[in-house]
């Protein structure tokens, strides 16, 4: 499992926050999104390399450590979750998948 770093777009109301590439394989997680202050709005992944064949999930913690999968169905408000930290999560069996996650300044 390797932890990908990821990259952000800030600005005073909006924070777009990508991880890429996060391979299915070796179950990668995302570096962790400090989000004090944030709120997840919408999540959007792409396929990097096919085939995909894998689960992945949009996690959130408190404290660092202990992650919880969030419900991140199209009907799903996000804008519920509050958390200090969020980070992707990908296992499977192979792909690759890039990772979007736009957050609002709460």
């Amino acid at each position: 499992m390797a932890t990908v770093n990821h990259t952000s777009s800030i600005t005073a109301e909006n924070a777009v926050i990508t991880w890429t590439p996060l391979v299915v394989s070796t179950s990668d997680v995302g570096q962790a999104f400090d989000a004090l202050g944030w709120a997840p709005v919408s999540v959007q992944i792409g396929i990097v390399t096919a085939p995909y064949s894998g689960t992945f999930a949009l996690e959130a913690s408190n404290d660092g450590t202990t992650w919880t999968s969030l419900e991140t169905s199209a009907s799903f408000n996000l804008k519920a979750y509050k958390a200090l930290h969020f980070r992707p999560k990908v296992s499977g069996s192979s792909g690759q998948v890039k990772c979007v996650v736009l957050f609002e300044k709460i």
